[in-house]
């Protein structure tokens, strides 16, 4: 685009005309496009629901024990199985990941409780935001549900 000072769409234009796949259309062409409507936003939560949130997720993560704890092998074997490697020391001197014995897991179609691997969402000032949950059975692979990976939603408040 830059070489031949052209716009995007007459960069568009000229390489269809070299792959011989354009669509009767020129550079010049301003019709107006249709937009497609903005993405609904989720409501923001109350005061109440944003306390709970935070709560939730500080009751989590004081549950769970360091990624170094002798509990905590599925979560160790998730990550050697998907040939990830890490000095053990170092995660547990930087508290980012954890373990959870017994993550609770619910949806429409399920409640139930596996081992879990936390990982936590911190700040600029590293203060926890919210945490990755990633629900594992006791060999260290994925649990058998429809959403394996989760993360908690973000309180506004952080």
């Amino acid at each position: 685009m830059w070489l031949n000072h052209w716009g995007f769409r007459q960069a568009l234009f000229e390489v269809g005309q070299l792959l011989g796949i354009s669509r009767h259309c020129s550079p010049t062409d301003d019709t107006p496009r249709k937009m497609l409507p903005k993405p609904k936003q989720p409501d923001e939560p109350s005061e109440e629901q944003d306390s709970y949130l935070a709560n939730q997720i500080n009751r989590v993560w004081g549950e769970s024990l360091p990624y170094t704890a002798e509990a905590a092998l599925p979560a160790r074997r998730y990550l050697q199985n998907r040939g990830i490697w890490f000095l053990h020391e170092r995660i547990a001197l930087q508290d980012t990941l954890r373990f959870h014995a017994d993550l609770g897991y619910f949806d429409a179609n399920q409640k139930a409780y596996f081992p879990g691997l936390l990982g936590a969402i911190r700040n600029l000032e590293g203060q926890l935001v919210t945490l990755q949950r990633i629900y594992l059975d006791e060999f260290g692979n994925k649990a058998e549900v429809a959403l394996p990976k989760k993360m908690m939603r973000f309180p506004k408040s952080r």
